[in-house]
């Protein structure tokens, strides 16, 4: 009888580059997801009484492993081991990588999108979801303090910069390099999810792009009208998408030169390791 080693894959979910799919793969190959989760990222509940860091009021809650210390970070992946976890995410900060990348039983992976193309999933992902009431690409910039709109979201994720006073600079891209280095598998979404699906041993699946559903099918009509997103249903129908003005584009890539590097560096180290 062949014995398996336990293997946890880890992954850091960037907001609108691709992680659903991620995750999806993760699921049509059998990895055990949390026993509750949202979209991957791990929650608290009465079944996790003995996970770390466990409160009654934390209950339901996303467990912020992004704060957790470089002890309950191992505790957790014993958890994960012992509960038979084979699959977890972090999007909203960045766990102690050090710490994971020393633990041989963790595989940490990622996936990045280029820059441009994944804030502008995220503009109309968010008109026509009804989240937004911007209806310009170019107010949806400084339309909210979110760390995912911020210049430089990759680097600020990486470089734990979430302070929108203070700017992105070379000395966080370094460091934003330094930490994207640490993971063992770094997916680049524009070249397709087959390098990473070879890479961990996962049955290659041909994804499509996430597609919105129809205005006519009405369990989604029902869940916007539900959450109060019925100008999300108007945004559908008036605001098509269109294409981006040359002078948009340019100040996106001034105000975004640090991620645009940052993504041309995981583009060139993948080049070579291919």
């Amino acid at each position: 009888m062949s014995h398996h080693p336990y293997r946890l894959i880890w992954f850091q979910h960037f907001h609108k580059a691709g992680g659903t799919s991620v995750i999806r793969l993760a699921k049509i190959n059998g990895e055990n997801l949390f026993p509750r989760h949202n979209n991957g990222l791990p929650k608290y509940s009465e079944q996790t009484l003995d996970c770390p860091g466990y409160t009654r009021q934390e209950s339901q809650k996303r467990i912020r492993l992004e704060k957790f210390s470089d002890m309950d970070l191992t505790a957790f992946v014993d958890y994960c081991e012992r509960c038979h976890v084979t699959f977890v995410a972090t999007e909203w900060g960045l766990p102690n990588l050090d710490i994971l990348k020393q633990d041989q039983r963790v595989v940490l992976i990622t996936c990045l999108r280029h820059p441009l193309s994944r804030f502008v999933s995220n503009f109309y992902f968010n008109l026509y979801e009804g989240v937004t009431r911007v209806t310009e690409i170019e107010k949806f910039e400084n339309s909210r303090n979110k760390l995912f709109l911020m210049p430089n979201y990759y680097c600020r994720i990486l470089a734990r910069n979430s302070d929108r006073a203070i700017a992105a600079n070379s000395s966080q891209f370094l460091q934003a390099q330094a930490e994207l280095e640490k993971f063992d598998h770094c997916l680049i979404l524009e070249q397709g999810f087959q390098p990473l699906q070879a890479a961990l041993g996962w049955t290659h699946v041909t994804m499509r792009a996430n597609t919105r559903p129809s205005l006519f099918n009405l369990r989604y009509v029902y869940r916007l009208l539900k959450h109060g997103r019925l100008n999300g249903l108007v945004h559908q129908l008036i605001y098509r998408k269109k294409p981006l003005s040359s002078s948009f584009i340019e100040r996106f890539h001034d105000r975004n030169r640090w991620d645009l590097r940052l993504y041309d560096s995981a583009l060139n180290r993948n080049a070579l390791k291919g």
